[in-house]
């Protein structure tokens, strides 16, 4: 009987969403041509990457001797990036002419390349490099170690990792979003909505719709026809919801912030319709929230135990008879009762969970 519960739970899960970030990245690259031993052109940068350039050997800009080296430093490249390729344009003597090429971000090595006689053709030398985060300075450095080395050229393939977030809404129609790091845009035929409880009741507090932006940070429900979605990283803030009493968290991670809390779930029956916030756990305890989900938080202890979902707000009720007449209670397949035991019922028009 466990296994088959475990089983049935994993169903209500895969009926409610996946939430997932976009990891695709496009490359681009940045070129440096030296323009003299200590200076030179950087083409290609994200705005606010600088470069610095130094020549140890003073009498021509591409040239290294025995014992001199050439500095290239990248700065200002964020995090957002990741470095995957390096390649520098070079040549050595006729017959002679070794060096090496050591490129580190943050004082780590991330490529390197040895250079052998080659002759006086230039040619295109790629660093064996492992594909890193940045966040720190690129350093480049050739040095030669036999007469003689050229270099004219520094070319860094680089790729910023794309913020849109895609979502998977479920059988349900519902699904519940939070990112700390971004605003997000709503996407047609989706609506996103904060929550606030007054009076037991709970309620939509603020709803953004198409085109909108989620603020970071926000933890929010989304409403949508089944099927992928996407949410594109926003360049504006969104407007905040000071009343809002959903929060989430990046990673699986224990709930904060309150004082009972409440995960969206189904009922246990697994009825499609009993979309809602239950307990995460006995009696409303912290419980781990998924990765990118959203939670509902209440500041002080509730003997409520769940909230549907039914048009806007629902009222958490935690007994129910049809002692009073005006009190018109039914089963979900339209059967008067007269004493309302636990479970999912219609009381006078609206879904009401009876704990």
């Amino acid at each position: 009987m466990k296994k088959f519960y475990n089983l049935k739970m994993m169903l209500l899960v895969a009926l409610l969403s996946l939430v997932g970030v976009n990891a695709n990245a496009q490359e681009a690259k940045m070129t440096f041509e030296q323009t003299s031993a200590t200076a030179g052109t950087l083409t290609g940068a994200p705005e606010g990457v600088t470069a610095t350039f130094k020549n140890t050997y003073k009498s021509n800009k591409i040239q290294l001797t025995s014992g001199k080296k050439m500095t290239l430093t990248i700065k200002g490249l964020s995090a957002d990036y990741t470095v995957s390729g390096i390649s520098v344009h070079v040549h050595t003597n006729e017959a002679k002419g070794k060096g090496s090429v050591t490129a580190t971000l943050g004082g780590t090595t991330i490529g390197t390349l040895s250079i052998t006689p080659m002759g006086k053709a230039w040619q295109r030398k790629s660093l064996n490099v492992t594909p890193t985060i940045a966040g720190a300075d690129l350093v480049i450095e050739i040095k030669a170690t036999q007469n003689s080395v050229y270099c004219d050229e520094f070319v860094i393939t680089y790729s910023k990792k794309e913020k849109s977030v895609s979502v998977n809404i479920g059988a349900t129609g519902y699904s519940t979003l939070y990112y700390s790091d971004r605003a997000l845009v709503v996407p047609e035929n989706v609506e996103a909505y904060t929550y606030k409880v007054t009076n037991d009741k709970l309620e939509q507090s603020k709803t953004y719709t198409a085109a909108e932006t989620i603020p970071a940070a926000t933890g929010v429900v989304l409403k949508a026809a089944p099927g992928e979605y996407t949410f594109a990283a926003s360049e504006e803030n969104g407007e905040e919801d000071a009343n809002n009493l959903l929060k989430g968290s990046d990673e699986a991670a224990q709930t904060t912030g309150g004082a009972v809390y409440y995960k969206l779930s189904l009922n246990k029956a697994g009825d499609a319709n009993s979309v809602g916030f239950y307990y995460g756990a006995a009696d409303g305890a912290v419980f781990t929230n998924g990765a990118h989900k959203a939670y509902l938080v209440l500041p002080a202890a509730s003997g409520v135990r769940a909230f549907l979902f039914n048009e806007g707000t629902i009222t958490g009720i935690q007994n129910a008879t049809t002692n009073s007449a005006a009190m018109q209670v039914y089963d979900l397949q339209g059967r008067r009762v007269q004493s309302a035991q636990k479970g999912l019922y219609i009381i006078n028009g609206k879904k009401v969970l009876v704990k």
